[in-house]
Formats: structure tokens, sequence, C-alpha cells
């Protein structure tokens, strides 16, 4: 019992550490790169994450992340979209 205990503890503790860091700002080349890109966007939720920092925010009505390497590179774009809008089979 008192493994099954201990193995519990260990598993929320890293999970714990497994969050994701939230910043008010990423790195200069970030920013630079994000507001080319994203030029209507004010304030964005900075979140880094394996070394990588991305922004989330809302475009265009749309829930939008936007992942960026520490030297401004843009990796990818994500759009959360409705099942709706989605095309029928």
């Amino acid at each position: 019992m008192k493994k099954i205990l201990v193995l519990c503890l260990m598993l929320s503790g890293a999970a714990v550490f497994a969050q994701r860091r939230t910043y008010s700002k990423a790195p200069d080349a970030v920013r630079v790169a994000f507001n080319k890109q994203f030029q209507r966007v004010d304030d964005p939720r900075w979140v880094i994450a394996d070394g990588k920092y991305e922004a989330r925010f809302r475009h265009d009505g749309q829930q939008v992340s936007a992942l960026y390497e520490k030297d401004g590179t843009w990796i990818e774009t994500e759009r959360k979209i409705p099942v709706e809008s989605l095309p029928a089979e």
C-alpha cells in the first residue's frame, strides 16, 4: 500500500513539473517575428515549452496559437475551428 501511495505522489509531482510556464514577454527576436506575422494582435499570452515560445491569442474571431524558436524562426500556427465548418465525408 505504501508503495502505491509513493508511486502516486511521484507521478503527481512529475505532472506539476511538466506544466508549461507562462511569460508576459518573449525574447525580442520572437516578438519581432510575431509582430510581422500578426500585426493586429496587441497582447498575446506567451508560453514556453521545450525551449520554444508559443503565443496564444484571438485573431479574426478564432483561437490561434503560433510557435517560434528562440531565435524568432516561425515553426507553426494552429487555429481552432468548429466541427460544423469541416467538410462532410
